[in-house]
């Protein structure tokens, strides 16, 4: 089982060696932040390239019941934890817990995405629509439609486009930039994000 850091904040440490990226097999002691993982045994990747998650630390254990019981229903789910525990991986093995598993898993990474283009990635784009825009296109929620949509660090979306997200959430219809008709889309959102949202929401950098 290969273990990777991805640039997270406090580092990824593996029987108390920080490592960017190793091999870890059964009895390693990983820790994530706060974060304490004990690999009791490795998990394998199936031949369709499902993801199973394995773990013996009681919290972990608490999270793979949670994706067992959250998986299968239709319902947004919002993953909290530092950058670099696993978010990703969450969100993947609920999707494929679900009977989405069949399309797929589209991923966003909000906080790579420059505030003025953000709409477009989301929602999409008529040709003509601003200045670059030649052809027309297909955001994120069109992409993922009969999947799941993962919204990696959606606390760092813009606060102008949660009204517009919100809206989505709520009747299942995206309009792309420049265009006049609103589609129907059938997504399932899956968000994660390192930030507390009610602190955020508190401090109106976020709606609740």
């Amino acid at each position: 089982l290969w273990l990777h850091d991805r640039g997270s904040r406090n580092g990824t440490w593996v029987n108390d060696v920080r490592v960017e990226r190793c091999q870890v097999g059964p009895g390693a002691r990983i820790v994530l932040g706060h974060t304490v993982l004990v690999v009791a045994k490795v998990g394998v990747v199936s031949p369709e390239g499902s993801t199973r998650l394995v773990a013996a630390h009681p919290s972990m254990q608490h999270v793979l019941k949670q994706i067992a019981r959250l998986g299968p229903r239709p319902l947004p789910v919002l993953v909290l934890g530092e950058t670099g525990t696993g978010k990703e991986l969450v969100a993947r093995a609920l999707h494929e817990a679900s009977p989405r598993r069949v399309s797929n898993l589209e991923p966003l990474n909000c906080s790579a995405i420059p505030a003025e283009l953000a709409e477009s990635e989301l929602f999409g784009h008529e040709r003509g629509a601003f200045t670059g825009a030649a052809a027309r296109r297909q955001g994120a929620f069109e992409r993922a439609s009969g999947g799941t949509l993962f919204l990696d660090e959606v606390g760092e979306m813009p606060l102008s486009l949660q009204p517009k997200l919100l809206r989505v959430l709520e009747d299942g219809q995206v309009q792309r930039v420049g265009a006049a008709r609103r589609l129907e889309v059938d997504v399932r959102v899956v968000a994660a994000t390192h930030r507390d949202l009610a602190a955020e929401a508190q401090q109106g950098r976020f709606r609740l």
